[in-house]
């Protein structure tokens, strides 16, 4: 039932995506689209400096010693912790790039009003918002992935979108579970 609830999130929050973006049009949503790639580039040059302050001020969450990873049973010698604070600090990197990003579109929303060919506009838009949707939600899912409540793993188990989006995402899963986690 848990995983039927998340389910039907994940696939609002892309169809909101879909409308966001055919509704900003293909121009903004690329303006959106590049300030983000930025946003990854920065945070992967800075997360490493930040994961070492925010291990000093955040406490590692965890209900119980012996919780279990759902998506991570087979890996041996990882450092969960590290990870996690690897994770976060990607995380909160992505979303002051996310803000810096909105009100740089947002002045320059007037791009939106270019004209191009309507019907190509919106399903640029459209592809481009469902695209930035995904990629946010690997990111937050990803992130959740480690942290070793039973109730967040409960959400990897068997199978879901969330399960498909962290391990199918092409070309980010590889490069992020490569640079996240922290091997002892």
């Amino acid at each position: 039932m848990r995983n039927d609830m998340v389910n039907i999130v994940i696939l609002l929050v892309l169809a909101i995506g879909v409308y966001s973006g055919a509704r900003r049009g293909l121009i903004l949503q690329a303006v959106h689209m590049a300030g983000y790639v930025v946003t990854l580039l920065i945070a992967s040059t800075f997360y490493s400096s930040l994961s070492k302050t925010l291990e000093m001020i955040v406490p590692y969450p965890s209900d119980t010693t012996a919780s279990a990873f759902s998506l991570y049973n087979l890996l041996k010698n990882v450092q969960f912790d590290k990870t996690f604070y690897n994770a976060l600090a990607y995380v909160v990197i992505l979303f002051i790039g996310w803000v810096i990003t909105r009100i740089v579109a947002a002045t320059l929303n007037k791009l939106s009003r270019i004209i191009v060919i309507k019907q190509l506009n919106t399903l640029g838009g459209a592809i481009l918002g469902f695209v930035c949707n995904w990629i946010g939600l690997y990111f937050l899912f990803t992130l959740l992935s480690v942290v070793p409540i039973q109730s967040i793993q409960d959400v990897f188990s068997g199978t879901s979108f969330a399960t498909f989006i962290v391990q199918h995402t092409p070309i980010i899963s590889d490069i992020i579970m490569k640079t996240w986690l922290a091997y002892v």
